[in-house]
């Protein structure tokens, strides 16, 4: 059989059920439209219906029989489509909603491969026409072809002008709905920090955002981690703090000696009485939870992967990594310890954009930050690159740290 013989790539049966599935389920459409364009349909009558129901849509009125049966005439379509009745088959024949998606993917990789085979066409005709033209040349408007009729990803990666102008005022509500939620105590709260200093600049941390905090030794960096950690756990947050330096036992003590005010020096020599009875039911009764990871040499793949466990679990809202500098380095071809910094820092971030989570992450400074009057994001060790990646950087210095709220 020759090609002309052949049937044309359509379904007429899947075009049908799709319209009879938005009519059943107009709410079917907000999934629809990123997948299916009127021109997708075949059968010209089914495009006709699919554009009345997408600008009743696109002016949030009302999807049903009447109202698509309207807007058919207001252009002038209704008796194209044999009527009024036409709907109403539509209808019957669509036993269930329930595959109206199923169709709208069927009709549109049959659109798709229509496409392909009308480009086709004028993929021979650019070869016939390209007499000395560079073959590069030539296959780039070939690519151009084959791009345009591509499917766009139906997934998050790709946002249009309209659906972003309509995506904010849904956050919006989103947003609203939430701290109701918050407030009612029925969502966990959102990330802010603990210090009335740092929240003038940034209010909250938000999903996916990468906090580096930067500070010399012994000026008290993991100090002001381990203060957020105990903020947000009481707020009702998992936090999962990996601490690739000090070991359980000493992050204990410490944490202790914070909440129950008594010096570390007595704790280490073994000390109880009312003050640690009454921290650790104060702990207790925390809405939230720290959890602890010691991991000396883990590579920041290996704390991500650690870190997706726990958050598939539903134990990690906020991750902490005390500090970079102590992770182990993957180096590639030619790459030198700032490059390779770098990428540690890059999949951390990645890594927290993919799970919707915030994550903090320790940074020491380099010699030049004791000399400096100013502390800033450019004194950070070892990379150009750290500060770059990160949404938010916090040089500290002791001032920032003498008045923790979460006490």
């Amino acid at each position: 059989r020759t090609m002309q013989d052949q049937q044309p790539l359509a379904d007429k049966s899947a075009e049908r059920a799709v319209i009879g599935s938005l009519m059943i389920n107009p709410a079917l459409i907000v999934d629809v439209l990123p997948v299916l364009a009127a021109g997708d349909f075949h059968t010209e009558a089914l495009a006709w219906v699919y554009e009345a129901i997408g600008a009743l849509h696109e002016r949030q009125e009302p999807v049903d029989y009447l109202t698509i049966s309207n807007e058919l005439q207001a252009r002038d379509h209704l008796l194209g489509i044999g009527g009024a009745p036409f709907l109403t088959e539509l209808i019957n024949e669509t036993p269930t909603s329930m595959h109206g998606m199923k169709y709208a993917q069927i009709v549109s990789r049959l659109s798709t491969l229509r496409q392909l085979m009308n480009t086709s066409g004028k993929i021979a005709r650019l070869a016939y026409d390209a007499g000395n033209e560079d073959l590069d040349a030539v296959f780039a408007r070939v690519q151009r072809l084959v791009d345009s009729i591509r499917p766009m990803q139906s997934d998050d990666a790709v946002l249009l002008w309209l659906d972003s102008l309509d995506a904010f005022f849904g956050a919006q509500l989103e947003r609203a709905d939430g701290l109701d939620r918050i407030e009612k105590g029925e969502a966990k709260p959102r990330v802010d920090l603990p210090w009335a200093s740092l929240k003038r600049f940034v209010k909250t941390l938000r999903e996916g955002m990468l906090m580096v905090i930067a500070a010399d030794t012994s000026v008290g960096k993991t100090v002001a981690m381990e203060c957020c950690a105990e903020y947000w756990a009481r707020q009702g947050l998992q936090v999962v703090f990996f601490h690739l330096e000090l070991s359980h036992k000493f992050m204990l003590d410490r944490r202790m000696a914070r909440q129950s005010g008594i010096p570390i020096g007595e704790i280490e020599d073994g000390a109880t009485g009312p003050e640690i009875t009454r921290a650790d039911r104060r702990m207790r009764d925390w809405a939230g939870a720290i959890h602890y990871v010691h991991c000396p040499g883990w590579s920041a793949s290996h704390i991500m992967q650690q870190g997706r466990q726990m958050h598939a679990r539903g134990l990690c809202d906020v991750m902490i990594v005390d500090y970079i500098q102590k992770c182990r380095l993957g180096y590639r071809n030619g790459q030198n310890k700032a490059d390779a910094l770098g990428n540690a820092v890059e999949g951390i971030k990645n890594g927290l954009e993919q799970m919707g989570i915030v994550g903090v992450l320790g940074s020491q400074t380099n010699r030049a930050a004791a000399h400096a009057d100013r502390v800033t994001a450019r004194h950070i060790r070892g990379s150009g690159e750290i500060e770059e990646k990160a949404n938010v950087v916090a040089t500290l210095e002791r001032e920032i740290l003498s008045a923790p709220l979460y006490n």
